[in-house]
């Protein structure tokens, strides 16, 4: 009997030992207290040199935000201009898995005369701290409530962030003058440009200098970049806009054939009339009679891709405001696709 009573207590203490095992505590995603902006204080002013473009801001620290167990966050600083609510906030700081950050005061500068902001000129901005678990659904983001700062910078001509496009279309050589360049105009990290290969089946690479210390191909041809991959193919000749995201190493390649369209033009928005590439001077161009009315340029006869021109200030932006057309006449339009800021005329004869 008492060999009995000890095989029961026994395996009474088994299944206790087994129970405790099984039971599991998954952490559960909760949106607590977001960060909180410690510094730069609430209020405090900046003047920004040409002499220091290249100096850091002053540090940007902020305390952990609280998503309900000891998660990995990361964290980002997002700037926007006064009063507009972050409707396109610009991050300049990407995500860090620490509680501060630095900018240079060039990235701050250029946020500010890319919004239209005169050099000299003190201006309100919001900052905000963005952070994220896992992925970046908005159900894994907290926003911090954002400070108030007054920036003045100083008017020069903008350095951009490049890459290059060395290849088959210019003898494989990134240090030349004739090498294409990407520029991330927004400094985060996503380089856009257009590069003519005048041939099919041309292959091509990134390198982040003009040189090959470092390059980026595509092994699998599959969109992804790879460090030292395989060459990367573009189909047809023609003028390709291509986009690279050193970010997530993803990249497209976009065979373009640009066209006029609008209320303005001869067929009206149902259909548009193509402009001609030059391949010397490296612009579009089109001589076309126009009525008073609106017009964009629009590539591959769709609406994937296409300009317009926010502000009238006949720079381009990607599905940007219609254009303009005052009055009626023959008109030069004229289309300049390979500088960092894309821009056009509208010339009457």
């Amino acid at each position: 009997m008492l060999k009995q009573h000890f095989i029961f207590a026994f395996a009474a203490i088994l299944l206790s030992f087994t129970a405790c095992e099984e039971e599991s505590f998954d952490p559960v995603l909760t949106l607590g207290a977001p960060s909180s902006i410690s510094a730069p204080a609430d209020g405090s002013s900046f003047i920004i040199e040409e002499s220091t473009r290249e100096d850091d801001f002053p540090t940007f620290t902020w305390s952990a935000a609280d998503f309900g167990f000891p998660a990995g966050a990361r964290y980002s600083v997002e700037v926007a201009l006064a009063g507009t609510d972050f409707a396109e906030p610009t991050s300049i700081i990407p995500a860090v898995n620490a509680l501060s950050g630095t900018a240079k005061n060039s990235t701050i500068n250029n946020f500010l005369i890319n919004n239209g902001i005169a050099g000299g000129t003190s201006q309100a901005v919001e900052v905000r701290i963005k952070a994220s678990v896992g992925t970046t659904a908005d159900n894994n983001v907290l926003y911090s409530s954002p400070i108030s700062l007054n920036v003045t910078p100083f008017e020069a001509e903008i350095e951009y962030p490049k890459i290059y496009v060395p290849g088959a279309h210019q003898g494989w050589s990134p240090d030349a003058p004739d090498a294409p360049r990407l520029h991330s105009v927004e400094d985060n990290g996503i380089y856009d440009g257009y590069v003519f290969f005048a041939e099919a089946n041309n292959q091509f690479k990134f390198t982040p200098q003009p040189n090959w210390d470092a390059d980026y191909g595509d092994t699998g041809a599959d969109g992804t970049l790879d460090a030292g991959g395989d060459n990367i193919m573009a189909g047809e000749a023609g003028l390709y806009r291509l986009n690279a995201n050193i970010n997530d190493l993803t990249y497209t390649a976009t065979v373009t054939n640009w066209g006029l369209i609008g209320s303005a033009t001869p067929t009206g928005w149902d259909s548009d009339t193509d402009l001609v590439y030059d391949a010397e001077t490296g612009l579009l161009s089109l001589t076309i009679d126009l009525v008073e009315g609106e017009i964009k340029f629009r590539a591959n006869d769709a609406w994937d891709l296409d300009f317009g021109d926010v502000g009238a200030d006949l720079k381009l932006e990607y599905g940007g405001d219609n254009i303009v057309v005052a009055e009626g006449g023959n008109y030069t339009i004229v289309v300049d696709l390979t500088g960092p800021i894309y821009s056009y005329s509208l010339t009457k004869n």
